[in-house]
């Protein structure tokens, strides 16, 4: 009985490690520090809690995390105990454990914003590209369906089995704010062009001849104007929320 318990309480503290350093630290000593029959009232209290899914958890805001993006549907976020500097997480925030058992919509938001994140991955931390990974079954530490975004560095050596070992939160969020801001000028650029883009033939009918008659000079001036008032275009969260949903078919 004595030895199920240690290798029980073994487990449950390397489960810890996936929880942010200041929850796992107070939870780590009070169970090192509980005796037999403590242990036992904890694990009749908490047992369930700490076998049900992490990232169901990390869905519902009841677990500190460094976000990238929110959506009805989808969370991107950094993991806390990254494989490569910048490793993110895009998971459906419903629980489902395999890729055949999401609906084809869901996974079609989930790729267009891996699509549309990678980029902005790239260019941030300046990687030489990305592994995307998505373990189903064998080594799938989470029973939820995950995809890993892994940037690539010169002579990295990843390894997903490695030991990994925590970045501090401050550094984490630093690394969310820069692949945040680049994502959300990307999205305004595209989204900007796009609504120019559909203007264009109308504005194009209604003038006629008197576009060719346009002055180069005033030519000049509302390119300029046009191009001003896309950079100093607001692109908030939730429009950045609607240009990826914009690009999923209903």
């Amino acid at each position: 009985m004595r030895e199920g318990l240690d290798k029980l309480r073994d487990k449950i503290l390397e489960q810890l490690d996936n929880l942010p350093e200041e929850q796992a630290d107070t939870m780590r000593e009070k169970i090192v520090n509980m005796g037999e029959e403590d242990f036992e009232a904890f694990l009749k209290e908490y047992a369930v809690p700490l076998q049900s899914c992490l990232f169901c958890q990390l869905s519902q805001g009841k677990i500190q995390t460094v976000k990238i993006y929110e959506s009805k549907n989808i969370l991107a976020v950094l993991d806390i105990n990254p494989a490569a500097k910048g490793h993110m997480l895009v998971m459906p925030k419903q629980h489902y454990q395999f890729l055949t058992q999401l609906p084809d919509s869901l996974l079609f938001e989930i790729f267009a914003f891996v699509k549309h994140i990678v980029p902005s991955i790239i260019r941030t931390l300046k990687s030489q590209g990305v592994t995307l990974s998505i373990l189903q079954g064998k080594e799938q530490a989470m029973p939820h369906f995950a995809i890993n975004i892994l940037p690539r560095f010169n002579e990295d050596k990843l390894n997903l089995a490695l030991k990994r070992q925590k970045i501090p939160q401050p550094e984490l969020e630093n690394i969310a704010s820069a692949i945040r801001k680049d994502a959300s000028e990307n999205a305004k650029q595209a989204a900007f062009a796009k609504e120019v883009s559909l203007e264009k033939p109308e504005q194009e009918a209604q003038s006629g001849e008197a576009e060719k008659e346009q002055p180069e000079e005033q030519q000049e001036e509302s390119e300029n104007e046009d191009k001003k008032t896309a950079e100093n275009a607001e692109f908030s969260e939730q429009e950045l929320e609607k240009f990826f949903k914009g690009r999923i078919p209903h």
